[in-house]
């Protein structure tokens, strides 16, 4: 494990909290509602991801950026799921579905034509947020509309969508900033990289917190 020392701490404390997170779900997971069970293979997926591109930065410094190519479809149809499981219209749902193939066939489009794999995909992420932050906006939709005494505050279901809005939203500016300095200006865009880190500390921090507190915040209703 030296090839940790080669990281950045940032990395480091990036790598502990999907550890920690991972052993949360697992321990919380039968008390989990069903429509927040997929955020195991979320965070596991992105910890087999991270481990795996800093352990290549960490040994050999070779470009590790065909990870994220392949991991953006993952990601997308993880976060896709629980929105499916959530968003219990019929036709959201299957809009759900369509946009999950729409994607895939995007991915594959930009990475042979645009973006190949030694090129940081920020077209394809961009997109992705787009799509994210829609559904997050259904989301919220879908709670004015709500007639019962619904707290948002006691749903975990809620703060979980709070933080992947907030994550998406940061990740579709930072990412396409990183695209357009990383040619021009290569020290403001590793400066943009790690500006990345607070988006991600947010949504995993909140994914263990939640997680933890499953029991306390139940309040969501179908």
């Amino acid at each position: 494990m030296v090839w940790l020392r080669n990281i950045s701490i940032l990395n480091q404390v990036y790598l502990t909290i999907l550890i920690v997170d991972i052993f949360i779900i697992i321990i919380k997971y039968s008390r989990l509602p069903n429509h927040l069970r997929p955020l195991l293979f979320l965070v596991v997926s992105d910890f087999l991801v991270e481990f795996i591109s800093d352990y290549i930065k960490g040994t050999d410094d070779s470009n590790n950026l065909y990870l994220y190519h392949l991991y953006a479809p993952v990601e997308y149809a993880s976060i896709a799921f629980i929105f499916y499981l959530t968003l219990g219209n019929r036709t959201i749902q299957d809009n759900i579905k369509i946009s999950v193939f729409i994607y895939v066939i995007i991915v594959v489009i930009s990475t042979v034509y645009w973006q190949p794999l030694t090129h940081n995909n920020s077209i394809t992420y961009m997109i992705e947020s787009t799509f994210v932050i829609y559904w997050c906006f259904i989301f919220f939709q879908n709670i004015l509309k709500r007639e019962d005494l619904y707290q948002p505050e006691k749903d975990p279901t809620f703060w979980i969508i709070v933080a992947i809005l907030i994550y998406f939203t940061g990740t579709f500016f930072t990412i396409g900033l990183i695209d357009y300095f990383i040619i021009s200006n290569k020290t403001l865009a590793s400066m943009i990289y790690y500006a990345t880190f607070p988006f991600s500390f947010i949504l995993y921090l909140t994914i263990g917190l939640v997680t933890a507190m499953s029991t306390i915040l139940s309040n969501y209703v179908e």
